[in-house]
């Protein structure tokens, strides 16, 4: 027999042991941390694999590995679900609807934290409203609509300015971002047999859109990325709601919104374009910064220049100038009879100023003959008793143990001295 044999066994063992458990790890692991270092925050990576379970549920269901429209309008049914979205894509199973009921979690109005490009922003989506577009794909349930019915809240490009992005508008900020990933998540869907999770996984996990907005920008306007700016954006953006809109949704756009071919809707687009365009500029174009303000160093706090985006209004801290430190000037005023002497340091630069008292006798020596006594002693003594008065130079003396009182601590120590002859712990 090989004597060598349980030896490579044992390391046989272990190499299949580690394999193993590389497989697992990378079945876990391997797409949610990226090779530049792209990390997904555990909420996403959660709602991501539970969609994954849906889809999976879904196909056994209908029997079909072409799932998206199906995931979709579950997870928006629980909050868009009315005749409208009915009438727009459809009704959900109702058999369909309960045999999904261990993924319910899906469909609840709640906000997500993800994050899906490299530059590290995080932002809030609401799922189910992110569905809801994804399954309406390019009919005016998105961005498009969301910018309809804000046209038709305004009267100038100013208050659509305002409105957009603004959390009490009709496209706020989460809005814009659910719309976005809504549209970029249904091109990926495309692109990998119509499946959500998939999608989902290559967005938001392993960062496969890494600057959301660019993405829809390229996607939506035909353009590529040397020809974006805000002023393509908009006439880009413009066409599609004016040309394509006014043909499919002249109800939606004429009788409900009144927008039509108005002045409303040009000032509509035209802030959501910048809002796109400057709102991510570091993404685009890069931001062009301007000086906002210098803070000048102090003796004990950094200086700075505060410089500005002139797009998006980002700011940042640049020039740190490392604290000067005091510059301490000294004032001494020596004891007198009845007061201890002071030394006062003061900051020129800030007026800083720091204070103590001195004293050139010994400590306990309150008659300030150059030795101490048992006329020192019993001063002492009635001082703390308070049968007797000390002036302030003689409380700083008596203040054998150096903490700012005239107590019974004093009082011990004078007496140990006096009685052993022991010197007092004051200096």
């Amino acid at each position: 027999m090989n004597k060598h044999r349980p030896l490579l066994h044992a390391l046989a063992c272990l190499l299949a042991i580690c394999m193993t458990a590389g497989v697992f790890s990378a079945c876990v692991f391997g797409s949610v941390l990226a090779e530049d270092g792209y990390e997904p925050s555990e909420q996403i990576v959660e709602t991501v694999g539970l969609v994954e379970q849906l889809e999976r549920a879904t196909e056994k269901f209908y029997k079909t590995k072409d799932t998206f429209d199906y995931t979709t309008r579950y997870i928006r049914s629980g909050v868009y679900f009315d005749f409208r979205w009915q009438l727009m894509v459809g009704e959900l199973d109702p058999a369909y609807e309960k045999a999904m009921e261990p993924y319910e979690s899906l469909r609840s109005k709640r906000s997500l934290v993800v994050m899906t490009d490299r530059s590290g922003e995080r932002y809030y989506v609401d799922l189910p409203h992110m569905a809801a577009a994804a399954d309406a794909k390019r009919d005016f349930a998105g961005w498009a609509g969301d910018l309809i019915t804000l046209a038709a809240d305004i009267s100038s490009l100013y208050e659509a300015r305002m409105m957009l992005g603004n959390g009490r508008s009709v496209f706020s900020k989460e809005d814009i971002h659910a719309d976005i990933d809504a549209f970029n998540l249904w091109a990926l869907a495309k692109e990998n047999g119509g499946s959500l999770a998939k999608a989902m996984r290559s967005y938001y996990l392993e960062g496969g859109v890494k600057t959301a907005t660019t993405t829809f920008l390229l996607r939506e306007t035909g353009l590529c990325e040397e020809e974006l700016s805000a002023e393509t954006v908009y006439e880009a953006l413009y066409a599609r709601l004016d040309g394509e809109a006014c043909q499919n949704d002249t109800l939606i756009l004429e009788e409900v919104y009144g927008v039509n071919g108005s002045e409303k809707l040009q000032f509509a687009c035209q802030a959501f374009a910048e809002w796109l365009y400057y709102e991510h500029c570091d993404e685009i174009v890069g931001h062009e910064e301007y000086e906002l303000y210098v803070v000048p160093p102090t003796c004990t706090r950094n200086g700075y220049t505060c410089v500005a985006c002139r797009y998006c209004g980002k700011s940042r801290y640049t020039d740190i100038v490392m604290p000067l430190s005091h510059a301490f000037s000294e004032l001494r005023t020596e004891p007198t009879e009845d007061a201890p002497g002071v030394v006062v340091k003061l900051c020129g630069t800030c007026g800083f100023r720091i204070e103590s008292l001195f004293d050139d006798m010994q400590a306990g020596d309150l008659d300030c003959d150059g030795c101490l006594s048992a006329k020192d002693y019993m001063r002492l003594k009635r001082g703390v008793l308070g049968t007797a008065l000390l002036t302030p130079r003689q409380r700083y003396l008596a203040d054998l143990n150096g903490d700012g009182l005239l107590d019974q601590k004093d009082y011990l120590l004078c007496r140990t001295w006096f009685l052993h002859g022991r010197d007092s712990e004051k200096g």
